[in-house]
């Protein structure tokens, strides 16, 4: 999954002026070949971030939760199959 010119830029944008854990997070991302999902990657700035239905799957799941620094995280409605 291809990231569009604008996600692009904002993801380089938060990837040298972001914060640890959305830096973590991309790392993590680049090492599990998943393309980051900026939803998740915006939600780390807040005190709790709202999954659901995104789609994440599980090698996305997993970097999501190498970048997790919020109390509250929802994850409902999503599929994540455990291979």
């Amino acid at each position: 999954m291809a990231l569009s010119p604008v996600e692009s830029d904002e993801v380089m944008q938060i990837a040298s002026k972001g914060t640890r854990a959305q830096k973590l997070y991309l790392k993590k991302c680049a090492d599990f070949r998943v393309a980051p999902c900026r939803h998740f990657l915006i939600g780390l700035s807040q005190p709790s971030i709202d999954m659901s239905h995104q789609n994440v799957g599980p090698k996305g799941a997993e970097a999501c939760a190498f970048g997790l620094s919020v109390r509250i995280f929802n994850l409902r409605h999503c599929l994540i199959l455990i291979s």
